[in-house]
């Protein structure tokens, strides 16, 4: 199993986003079994784009092989899913910011 935080949260989270979950890596090599397995990228990132910091999200990847089979469910789910032929990857950005409110 590869966990990964990328060190990127200042530009465009639509960016971001396009770019986890395309079919294509920063090298131009597929990538194969990409899929979102819990979350909305494209409202996480309409509302990441509006906010006013300059940190505004976090995108990480949590991947996987099938041999991997992780055996925790999500929160709400009964059971695992399993990828019996190929790989699945987890992506998406996911904002973090907060606005702090002054005493």
């Amino acid at each position: 199993m590869h966990v990964k935080f990328i060190a990127h949260g200042t530009g465009s989270a639509r960016a971001a986003a396009d770019y986890l979950l395309g079919e294509r890596d920063a090298a131009g090599k597929p990538r194969d079994g990409v899929e979102v397995r819990r979350g909305e990228p494209d409202m996480v990132a309409a509302v990441a784009d509006a906010l006013q910091f300059e940190h505004k999200y976090t995108s990480g990847v949590i991947a996987w092989t099938p041999e991997d089979r992780p055996t925790r469910p999500a929160p709400g789910r009964s059971s695992p899913s399993t990828a019996p032929t190929s790989t699945r990857r987890t992506c998406g950005p996911a904002s973090r910011s907060r606005p702090t409110r002054a005493s």
